[in-house]
């Protein structure tokens, strides 16, 4: 043993073949055992697989449109081992598809490789594959929007029309797809709802069996903004009228357009409330044909009151004053025992004023008129009696002597 210990060409040796398993350890222990055979030296051959490989396309894609190429494939590499792992962990490799130079129509085309060294044999699977080139379109379309769920909104709350950020979409895709197309429209549930709110809702497109279509527009989400009012009760809007009318003047007309409001708010609220009240009009400022532009108050509780404002349109007429002379006084509740006698006035006659409008006023006579004076109970004498005017309701009418003096006379 110690000569053997002492011929250097044994140890020489010996040094080498430990060198040589040191290297081949070390190489095992960075490389996945899944790859190596126990053999698997870094300069033997082997084989092995890259699997889920994205496949890339290199088309004009701003022309066409390119259907059929499959997603991903399988490579098998074949050669050194050194070389395999050293394309493994490069990561440059990729499998593509060729289309420069195609038009429209229907291909079997290969699928190809690239980033792997030429030193490698590379089987691509699948290794073919049949895609189909279609002419690009790009067409505008308006969005549409529907609610659901619109009769699951909070009790008597309603929507209004919506209101959209982006009004029309681009689409771009294969002819015949796009001609396929019916309407897009994006849909808005209003289940819950109680108040006004924004959502970005999807886009989609349909054709004309309302079949979604597998194609994305831009932009593909919009924002929709839905206008929730709360419930609502229309009712009559009263006016109230405050001063007097100035001397002379009547009023012969007083429209309000519209007269009826809107009134939203709570249920509660809204069923206590007949009218609207709350329009005021100063009579004391009114002399001639008016019209008037007044707001409209919000009652107590209430949210929004529709139309925030009415018109009110008054016509007046200047009052006339008439004197009706001749105007005979009645007697009522003479006895049949009594005569009478009038002392003042002396013809039992007397002047009314009539004050009112002028076209009442002017067609008015003295028969229009009665003045009465009612002796009932009254005994032989003399006697100081009120007298009684009466006439058209849409007038005055004014006496200046009051009293009647008569006297009662026996007819015995």
């Amino acid at each position: 043993m110690d000569k053997l210990m002492d011929n250097h060409w044994i140890l020489k040796g010996i040094a080498l073949l430990l060198a040589l398993m040191l290297y081949i350890t070390i190489n095992l222990e960075n490389q996945p055992q899944s790859n190596l055979s126990p053999m698997s030296f870094p300069g033997s051959k082997t084989t092995d697989t890259l699997k889920n490989v994205a496949v890339s396309v290199d088309y004009n894609n701003e022309k066409y449109i390119v259907t059929g190429v499959p997603q991903e494939v399988t490579l098998t590499l074949k050669g050194q081992n050194s070389k395999i792992q050293s394309t493994k962990v490069k990561q440059q490799y990729e499998a593509y598809m060729n289309l420069t130079g195609y038009s429209v129509g229907e291909y079997d085309v290969p699928l190809q490789y690239r980033g792997v060294s030429d030193e490698l044999a590379v089987t691509v699977q699948p290794s073919h594959a049949k895609i189909i080139i279609q002419e690009k379109v790009t067409k505008e379309f308006p969005v549409e929007v529907e609610y659901k769920n619109e009769q699951q909104m909070k009790e008597g709350y309603t929507a209004q029309e919506p209101s959209i950020n982006t009004k029309t979409v681009k689409i771009a895709g294969a002819k015949q797809l796009i001609e396929q197309i019916a309407y897009v429209r994006t849909y808005v549930d209003l289940k819950g709802l109680d108040e006004t709110v924004t959502k970005q809702v999807k886009v989609y497109a349909y054709d004309k069996y309302e079949n979604k279509l597998s194609i994305e527009p831009e932009p593909s989400t919009v924002n929709v903004t839905v206008p929730v009012i709360s419930p609502k009760k229309t009712v009559p809007i009263e006016v109230t009228k405050v001063g007097s009318l100035q001397e002379g003047v009547s009023i012969t007309s007083l429209q309000i357009e519209p007269s009826q409001a809107t009134i939203y708010g709570p249920k509660d609220v809204l069923d206590k409330l007949d009218a609207l009240q709350g329009v005021e009009v100063d009579l004391s400022k009114i002399s001639e044909n008016t019209t008037l532009e007044l707001p409209l108050s919000i009652p107590k509780g209430a949210t929004i009151v529709t139309p925030e404002k009415v018109k009110i349109t008054i016509e007046v007429e200047k009052q006339e004053r008439k004197s009706l002379g001749a105007v005979p006084l009645k007697v009522m509740g003479l006895a049949e025992t009594l005569n009478l006698s009038f002392l003042d006035p002396k013809n039992g006659f007397v002047t009314v004023d009539v004050i009112g409008k002028s076209s009442v006023v002017n067609k008015l006579n003295a028969s229009q008129i009665q003045a009465l004076i009612n002796v009932s109970d009254l005994v032989q004498g003399e006697h100081d009696v009120a007298i009684e005017v009466s006439g058209p309701k849409d007038v005055t009418l004014e006496i200046k002597q009051q009293n009647a003096k008569v006297e009662l006379i026996s007819k015995g």
